[in-house]
């Protein structure tokens, strides 16, 4: 394997690992799939589908409609197609433009997956015209930035063997916005919509296991501008900064609250 296929295998996300908690990354789009009110649309479109857990929960929610999951990883593409040979899948890679949404349709929606394309300013007002009308945008999108996996990273981007590296990739990291930004947003393209947040108590055995849940989204990219040398006590580092903000409960488990922010946006 070459240089830079060495780089786009440890770039492209791995459903594998991902899937690891495939309940817990799949009740947010349970949720936010229960808030869609259309009777029976048409057409949807699952924006960030991954290994196709969320399009499989679109296909239950919308049994009739003509669904296509779309996202960025060939590995997930592949595995969603596997694992749900009877639902439709492609490769696109969303920018804030839009342009890569060639139709329109009656449900677009997004589960955990918009905080990757950065310019939310310009994303939403791109997306919403891609809607039919009396069609539905439903996004939901992590609030992790007051999380402590960002507070370690921003601590370990000054202070750390890998200072450099992580400062680097922080540059790329997570483009989510606050609450109000996305009001503020969402208001300038129309006054019918619903915004809110959740927090779910996700429960984990042991901080080396809330570094795995990790391994198989927020840090991929980190990961990836490490050397197979560095990873390991990178990854032991997080753990070990983890347990001072995550302590066994009387049964030994961790309890992790994680907020989300959910949208539904008619058109």
């Amino acid at each position: 394997m070459n240089g830079e296929n060495q780089t786009a295998a440890a770039t492209d996300w791995d459903a594998a690992q991902y899937l690891r908690f495939e309940q817990e990354r799949t009740q947010p789009s349970r949720d936010l799939a229960a808030r869609i009110e259309l009777k029976n649309p048409s057409s949807v479109l699952d924006i960030g589908c991954g290994p196709g857990n969320s399009t499989h929960v679109l296909r239950e929610r919308f049994p009739a409609a003509d669904i296509l999951g779309v996202d960025s990883s060939s590995n997930m593409i592949e595995q969603a197609r596997r694992q749900y040979p009877e639902l439709a899948f492609d490769i696109v890679s969303l920018t804030p433009d839009c342009g890569e949404i060639g139709e329109t349709y009656d449900v677009i929606f997004s589960n955990a997956c918009l905080q990757w394309i950065p310019d939310h300013k310009s994303l939403f007002p791109n997306l919403f015209p891609k809607l039919n009308p009396g069609g539905v945008l439903a996004v939901q999108i992590p609030m992790t930035s007051d999380m402590p996996i960002s507070v370690i990273l921003r601590e370990m981007s000054e202070d750390s063997p890998w200072k450099d590296k992580i400062r680097a990739c922080r540059e790329q990291d997570l483009f989510a916005y606050r609450p109000e930004e996305y009001y503020d947003i969402l208001s300038g393209i129309t006054d019918r919509f619903s915004i809110w947040q959740t927090s779910y108590m996700h429960i984990m055995n042991s901080c080396a296991e809330v570094v795995k849940w990790y391994c198989g989204s927020r840090l991929r990219p980190y990961l990836a501008g490490l050397s197979s040398e560095e990873r390991p006590e990178f990854l032991a580092e997080i753990e070990r900064r983890f347990r001072q903000y995550y302590h066994p409960r009387s049964n030994g488990r961790i309890v992790i609250p994680f907020p989300r922010l959910f949208m539904v946006v008619n058109a």
